[in-house]
């Protein structure tokens, strides 16, 4: 069967560092893996041996059918140490969306997951269709594609006409160990 794949990717300032998304993907490693359930992987050139090297494991999405897709949306610092990689499918028909940030741990050669998990808020926010970290990697906007009208309600937004769902833009700062909501 031929595969399609959706592929997203970001590069480090020095060029040398890329992160990969795919969210159409399967690490066909996981002989009980579920399609489209997606991943995550940086590479790192190596001017030695003239190559692409994988830098830590791959980042894999759900092991079960309510976490798909994720590597849909992909982007990494300028030093190339911290990666934001998102989903926007969780749930069989749910589409909230969420986002994980992983830092480079040196010393065991990992990417381990910087702060909590970032969900939408609602079903079919999408929330992870697009994400962005700033230069130091402090900073991280999230764009959620169908944030609904009825969520920015209740958090006092106001600028929905009828059933329109505009989308939405968060914006998240790195603060004493946790991703804060900004504005």
């Amino acid at each position: 069967r031929q595969r399609q794949m959706c592929i997203r990717d970001s590069l480090a300032a020095d060029g040398r560092t890329v992160v990969i998304g795919a969210s159409d993907g399967q690490f066909d490693q996981y002989v009980d893996y579920y399609d489209d359930s997606g991943f995550a992987v940086v590479y790192t050139w190596d001017a030695n041996t003239m190559a692409w090297m994988q830098k830590g494991s791959t980042q894999l999405g759900g092991f079960d059918s309510m976490d798909r897709h994720f590597g849909h949306s992909a982007s990494i610092s300028a030093a190339g140490d911290l990666v934001a990689v998102s989903s926007v499918h969780t749930g069989m028909a749910e589409e909230r969306g969420y986002v994980k940030v992983f830092e480079f741990d040196s010393l065991v050669g990992e990417w381990v997951q910087r702060g909590e998990t970032l969900h939408g808020l609602g079903e079919g926010d999408r929330f992870g269709h697009s994400v962005q970290l700033s230069h130091d990697g402090e900073w991280l906007v999230v764009g959620a594609m169908e944030h609904a009208c009825e969520i920015q309600a209740q958090n006092g937004l106001v600028g929905c006409p009828g059933l329109y769902d505009p989308g939405h833009a968060f914006l998240f700062h790195w603060r004493c160990g946790a991703w804060d909501v900004e504005g």
